[in-house]
């Protein structure tokens, strides 16, 4: 993909803030501050306008001179984009956009970097542990496991440094239970890739993927009882979900998705409101199978109003709502829903 295109979908992408950033720190009074300013505003009004129209604007004409002062302009503008994207001060403007989760996540990981910055800068020992340790509070709340791994590492460079050996045993043992943790995590991750990811919405008619599911929960479950981590226990329950499909046992189904609606609602690991949506949407598809229309209409309407990334989810979404109306036969109410809520491609347009 060439940075023309990069750049289309993100200055189509960036929010308000973002947007205001950009003019305030764009050197309009230079030629090239001008002629970024002129690329943003065709981009922004045209998110599909052609890399050789915006040359003959800027330009006036393709020749070989241009073009390559237009892939030089497309850098600038890249890098400057990406910039603005990473400005913390922009990202904690645009806080109410994310979930509680992806804002501490950015949040945690810019500490990381900040630092790597500051442990050169000759400050007190004390006053850096402190800092750690305020972010591993965050680690654990949101179960950042790898993040958590870096800055135990830094906590126990910072007590060797200043001496103390019960904080530094201290350290060690928790850092060595972090590990373990990530270790017990990705192998239950693999578990989402493998059973969740490559056969969910797909035919359930290969039963011989039954016993595989069940040694891998079993698996999970152990990992769940050495962790306590909810993540695991998040994805023990979904492949509990998928197995209930697969024998097609809806009720079994039907509590299963509760309980995971319930701690998704409960933990901050969990909760992400596109974690939820997908729980309710599951929700909705397992009440079909049980009749319940009425039910799974006002969960997939509840899915609807829950931030999502990828359209194709939502158009699931929207399917679910409409089909629930139509075996509710509430067909202007259907008909009425299809006319309000248009369905989108897979690229977001």
């Amino acid at each position: 993909m060439s940075n023309h295109k990069v750049i289309s979908i993100l200055i189509t992408n960036l929010t308000t803030n973002e947007v205001k950033s950009f003019f305030r720190d764009l050197g309009q009074r230079t030629e090239v501050g001008g002629k970024l300013l002129k690329m943003f505003k065709l981009i922004r009004r045209n998110e599909e306008i052609e890399q050789n129209e915006v040359i003959k604007v800027l330009y006036e004409n393709l020749d070989k001179n241009n073009i390559e002062s237009y892939r030089k302009l497309c850098e600038r503008m890249l890098n400057k984009l990406l910039n603005i994207m990473v400005n913390f001060e922009n990202f904690k403007l645009d806080k109410v956009n994310y979930s509680e989760f992806y804002f501490n996540k950015v949040f945690v990981n810019r500490n990381i970097h900040l630092l790597e910055v500051l442990k050169v800068k000759k400050l007190p020992l004390d006053w850096l542990i402190k800092q750690t340790q305020n972010t591993l509070k965050i680690c654990d709340e949101f179960e950042f496991i790898e993040e958590g791994i870096i800055m135990q590492k830094n906590n126990l460079l910072f007590h060797y440094a200043v001496g103390d050996l019960d904080k530094i045993e201290a350290c060690h043992l928790d850092l060595k239970r972090r590990i373990q943790n990530s270790i017990y995590l990705n192998a239950a991750e693999i578990n989402i890739y493998k059973y969740i990811e490559h056969v969910q919405h797909k035919s359930i008619d290969d039963k011989s993927k039954i016993s595989d599911i069940q040694k891998a929960i079993l698996d999970l479950k152990s990992y769940f009882i050495a962790t306590n981590l909810q993540s695991i226990n998040f994805i023990f329950l979904m492949l509990k979900l998928q197995l209930a499909h697969y024998e097609e046992k809806y009720e079994l189904a039907e509590q299963i998705i509760l309980e995971i609606i319930n701690i998704s609602e409960r933990y901050a690991t969990l909760k992400k409101k596109s974690k939820l949506m997908q729980n309710y949407m599951n929700l909705a598809y397992t009440q079909f199978y049980l009749n319940k229309y009425e039910e799974a209409y006002l969960n997939a309407l509840t899915a609807t109003t829950e931030y999502v990334e990828q359209d194709f989810v939502l158009n699931n979404n929207r399917e679910a709502c409409v089909f629930a109306l139509i075996y509710l036969n509430r067909y202007p109410e259907a008909e009425t829903w299809l006319a309000k809520n248009s369905f989108v491609g897979s690229s977001g347009k």
